[in-house]
């Protein structure tokens, strides 16, 4: 027995899960440390404004590509030869890209007409910044989807963090010379140099004499549907994300925003262990995706595990975070310790519960179903923001994050019940 489970361990180990889970907790700590250092860089105020516009960002990425860096991940995976994997990964650049650059034009002329706050509203040129770097951040993602989809998971896990780390430096670079405004600049300046060294980097790799082939009409229309369903999902998915903020920004002053956001940042930090076990599991649930007997068996020990780990760190965190909140962010912030908490509740329903099967119905071609509970979620979402901000402010979005992930997480698991178990 313990020969067995040493053999297990060790064949993980190859497969590479330590490297996900490594690279992609450092990647949290990066984000997370760049954040609290950022908190410390600007005052309250300007923290919150800089939040209201990176949100609006988020809406307009949700749309980069058309979701066509999520193709890469499943079509290079199944791609017969080389040849067809590069041509589906250049299809993914090349038409994102030039949508994108038309996504960027039309988000910024649609935000400088929309009626900001009026606390907002001086900022607006921020979005305009902002937006020049979402095409580059865009090939970024199809490199790191590329190399998941090569199974390289040492390098997914370089890159990742060459690319996470350089562009919180940028942000900060700029932010300690100019404020939010430099934040943003040294963000789009940072993205537009990874973009090309990352290219650079994934062709000399893996097609360096590799070329393009034509591929049927029928295999590019079945990736554009599928990359256009998943965008779908993960835009409702998002957009449920950001509305958060948003709605926030519309009832509360910046000061409400900026301690929601370092409220949210330690429990948004936990989804590293959901992502990690994500990003290595699912592409072998693509390729058993008929073997039903393997899916049960694997589905129960991702889920358990991930529950286990996601509720141990949310417990430990919540009985800390004063403590934390008062080292990490300072005195100002002391204010958050029940939002935060309430927030570590709705991260257990969200990367404990909800996560695992979300991603793996995804993964084998089943997003109509987390399309169906990102709708349902979001009216929820909107619904009981609308009624629970303007009295309880952050708060009641932190209550309303536990009541829809719950409903969520418990949606999605009947769906999986029905679908490979009856």
């Amino acid at each position: 027995m313990k020969m067995k489970l040493k053999d297990r361990i060790l064949r993980l180990y190859k497969a590479g899960i330590i490297h996900i889970f490594l690279g992609t907790f450092f990647l949290k700590v990066v984000s997370f440390f760049g954040t609290t250092f950022l908190v410390h860089m600007l005052s309250k105020e300007e923290f919150g404004i800089l939040g209201y516009m990176e949100n609006i960002y988020g809406y307009a990425f949700v749309l980069a590509g058309m979701g066509l860096s999520n193709a890469i991940l499943r079509y290079v995976v199944l791609g017969k030869n080389l040849e067809e994997k590069y041509s589906y990964f250049i299809l993914s650049c090349k038409y994102g890209m030039i949508w994108n650059l038309f996504l960027s034009l039309i988000t910024g002329f649609i935000s400088s007409l929309f009626p900001h706050p009026a606390a907002y509203a001086p900022h607006i040129g921020l979005i305009a910044v902002l937006l020049t770097g979402l095409p580059f951040q865009y090939i970024c993602d199809c490199v790191l989807c590329n190399e998941r989809a090569m199974f390289a998971n040492q390098r997914y896990v370089a890159l990742s963090l060459c690319v996470s780390i350089t562009a919180i430096a940028g942000k900060m670079f700029g932010a300690g010379i100019w404020g939010m405004y430099g934040s943003v600049l040294g963000q789009a300046a940072a993205y537009v140099i990874l973009s090309v060294i990352c290219f650079y980097a994934s062709k000399q790799s893996y097609y360096q004499e590799v070329r393009v082939v034509s591929l049927p009409l029928k295999k590019k229309k079945e990736a554009a549907l599928y990359a256009f369903q998943y965008m779908i999902t993960n835009g409702l998915w998002a957009v449920f994300m950001l509305n958060d903020t948003f709605l926030l920004g519309r009832f509360c002053a910046p000061g409400v925003i900026a301690n929601y956001k370092v409220a949210y940042t330690i429990p948004g930090s936990l989804t590293f262990i959901s992502s990690s076990l994500g990003l290595f599991i699912s592409p072998y649930f693509i390729r058993h995706e008929t073997n039903r007997a393997w899916i049960k068996r694997y589905f129960l020990y991702t889920y358990g595990i991930t529950a286990c780990f996601v509720g141990t760190g949310c417990l430990i965190i919540g009985i800390l975070s004063p403590i934390l909140i008062r080292v990490l962010y300072g005195e100002q912030y002391l204010d958050i310790v029940n939002i935060m908490r309430i927030l570590l509740i709705a991260a257990f329903f969200n990367c404990g519960l909800r996560y695992t099967t979300a991603n793996i119905l995804a993964s084998m071609g089943k997003i109509r179903y987390n399309m169906l509970f990102s709708a349902m979620g979001m009216i929820i979402q909107i619904g009981m923001n609308v009624l629970l901000i303007p009295r309880y402010g952050a708060e009641g979005v932190a209550f309303t994050s536990c009541a829809v992930y719950f409903f969520m997480a418990v949606g999605l698991l009947v769906v999986f019940y029905k679908e490979y178990w009856k």
